[in-house]
């Protein structure tokens, strides 16, 4: 990944942020694109829209079930609720 030199923009009284040109420029990003704002703690996170929200999710979470024998769990799982 790379980065480009840090640079600043103002907050116009409507709430706007302009980005500069070498950002738009070297995201390619074109007029009516959609970003995703995000707040993490006190910085503004601002990244492009994923075509597909069920493509950007895929997977999330996933770590979660590593090593874990999924079928067992399952089954496990189901049996538990016979002896309710």
């Amino acid at each position: 990944m790379s980065y480009t030199v840090p640079t600043t923009t103002r907050l116009s009284t409507k709430g706007q942020v302009v980005l500069p040109s070498a950002v738009r420029e070297r995201l390619r990003l074109r007029p009516g694109e959609e970003l995703v704002v995000e707040v993490r703690g006190e910085e503004i996170v601002l990244r492009r829209s994923p075509r597909s929200w069920t493509e950007w999710g895929y997977g999330v979470g996933s770590h979660v079930w590593k090593g874990v024998d999924i079928e067992g769990y399952l089954r496990r799982e189901r049996k538990s609720w016979e002896r309710r």
